[in-house]
């Protein structure tokens, strides 16, 4: 089954990162705003949400911690300058799960798309095998 990333901005090397990630066989829905996002969101829940650098200075933070009041489990991946440690901060303060540094190679960023998907997809069988066993314990 195909993973599906929203994608809110961005670029990576000049490419768009929805093309990019296309080309690498993820399903890709992509908003130019925050507000779009999210009905984006509600709509079709991704697997994946990537807070693209520019939304960040606008009102991506604000969506981010939106994000994590409507489910703590959706991995969101964050976008940064090389030289905006403020940026990193405020959006894993926000609750990103991690906040990559542009620039960066595409072969990088697919790698830690890829990483932080697998790492969810284990996280959820594992909390889906441990709520079945305490279901099972309780009798």
């Amino acid at each position: 089954m195909q993973k599906k990333i929203l994608v809110v901005g961005e670029q990576v090397n000049g490419l768009a990162i929805g093309s990019l990630l296309e080309h690498a066989g993820y399903q890709v829905t992509t908003a130019s705003n925050c507000l779009a996002a999210w009905q984006m969101l509600i709509a079709s829940y991704p697997d994946l949400v990537i807070l693209g650098k520019t939304i960040l200075k606008l009102d991506g933070l604000e969506l981010c911690r939106n994000i994590r009041q409507l489910d703590a489990r959706l991995p969101v991946l964050a976008l940064a300058a090389k030289d905006d440690e403020e940026a990193v901060i405020a959006s894993l303060e926000a609750g990103a799960d991690a906040c990559l540094v542009q620039p960066l190679s595409e072969r990088e960023f697919l790698a830690r798309v890829g990483a932080i998907l697998h790492r969810h997809r284990v996280w959820l069988s594992k909390a889906d095998c441990s709520d079945s066993l305490f279901v099972n314990a309780q009798g």
